[in-house]
């Protein structure tokens, strides 16, 4: 049997993949990873074909398998003939952390080639039912306040939400707000939010005490800079969207993005001007390059970026 893990939940996708390691008793020895977009065909279907050692059984794993997503022009048709006979002693794994073109032939044709496991981002109603059972199952009380700070913090990242869970069950006892705001550092997502909001605002002091928050988390500027045009990007597709008639949830769907985040977006996308959302990104993209080709200092550069579009 041959598998293929797809979607954009990697711990999902992990857990499964350990499933299938365990369940076929796959060791170290005979587990071999490929990376489609480094390794050639040629090179994985060699190994495919080679004996496990000491073992019934070996596994495969090609993980970044992009010729799944619309972009992708890859047809593989080495990779779907092998699998139409495949090795008895080799299992192959297609790893893909994306969505699926359902379009393509040759995503048709591997999944009648093997069984597809599909792991989308879950929904928060998901997400709160996870956080009930495992604060449950690890003796954790959380008050009302920490319990929204947490979901807040942690969005729907599930690694991240297990890796904050273990802190707070090594701290024990009654977990207040208090506690989640010590111990669990906000994403760097809302901080960006926070900042895109702050500049749009003129809000200087909110601007420059973000910045300092930044600085303190080790964020390079060059990161920043992306991370903002990431940002002020996204709101120039949800503002697009709402404005064709989209729903939060169907722009939710469309961005592969929560309908929390989606919401809370909506709610101040109104005010600003697309005219000025480009501006803004073209004024990133440039201050980018002058940074990466040396015409500028990339801390001046981008002070003189944040006093242009909050003064």
């Amino acid at each position: 049997m041959n598998y293929t893990l797809i979607g954009s939940e990697s711990y999902l996708r992990k857990r499964k993949l350990n499933q299938l390691k365990k369940e076929h008793d796959i060791n170290d020895m005979n587990l071999i990873t490929f990376d489609y977009t480094k390794d050639t065909m040629d090179h994985i279907l060699e190994e495919c074909n080679t004996m496990p050692f000491f073992s019934e059984h070996k596994m495969v794993v090609i993980q970044n398998c992009t010729f799944f997503g619309a972009s992708n022009k890859d047809t593989v048709d080495e990779l779907v003939h092998y699998l139409e006979a495949p090795n008895p002693t080799t299992i192959v794994v297609l790893d893909y952390d994306g969505k699926k073109d359902a379009r393509k032939k040759v995503g048709k044709d591997l999944a009648k080639l093997t069984k597809e496991f599909r792991f989308e981002q879950i929904s928060e109603e998901e997400r709160n039912r996870m956080i009930r059972e495992e604060c449950q199952k690890r003796q954790i009380t959380m008050d009302q306040g920490a319990l929204r700070e947490f979901q807040i913090r942690v969005g729907l990242d599930l690694n991240r939400l297990y890796t904050e869970l273990d802190k707070l069950e090594l701290h024990g006892g009654q977990i207040t707000k208090e506690v989640i705001e010590a111990l669990i550092s906000r994403p760097i997502e809302d901080d960006t939010f926070l900042l895109s909001n702050a500049i749009f605002t003129h809000d200087t002091k909110k601007v420059f005490s973000l910045i300092r928050d930044f600085k303190q988390n080790n964020v390079e500027i060059i990161a920043l800079i992306g991370l903002l045009a990431a940002q002020f990007r996204f709101l120039v597709q949800v503002q697009t969207l709402k404005n064709e008639g989209y729903s939060n949830d169907n722009i939710a769907r469309e961005l592969s993005t929560s309908p929390g985040r989606i919401w809370h977006t909506v709610k101040n996308v109104g005010q600003y001007r697309k005219e000025d959302l480009l501006t803004i990104l073209k004024d990133l993209s440039i201050l980018d390059q002058d940074i990466k080709t040396g015409r500028i200092d990339k801390q001046q550069g981008f002070e003189v970026f944040l006093l242009k579009h909050t003064m």
